[in-house]
């Protein structure tokens, strides 16, 4: 599920499909996979492409709030990394 979620969003952010058409099914992977680093920075991506900056932010600080109740831990730096870079452009 993780790979075909981050499938989408690449292809969707490759212009390949519609990134509207795919967030769905992206964001469903993350609810199943929601520590797989990849699919969170490729949902990011989708999410400022479509969304915008807003949507980024609210969807990153479920994430922060999710690994701090079941694993204890912040963040990968590459994800903050790239959860900066979405809030920055």
């Amino acid at each position: 599920v993780d790979t075909v979620g981050r499938q989408l969003a690449e292809a969707a952010l490759s212009g390949r499909i519609s990134a509207w058409e795919v967030l769905p099914a992206v964001e469903s992977a993350w609810r199943q996979q929601p520590y797989d680093e990849d699919l969170q920075q490729s949902l990011m991506r989708l999410l400022r492409a479509t969304k915008g900056r807003d949507a980024v932010t609210a969807w990153y600080r479920e994430l922060v709030l999710l690994l701090r109740e079941e694993l204890g831990v912040p963040p990968t730096h590459e994800v903050e990394s790239v959860f900066r870079k979405m809030s920055l452009d």
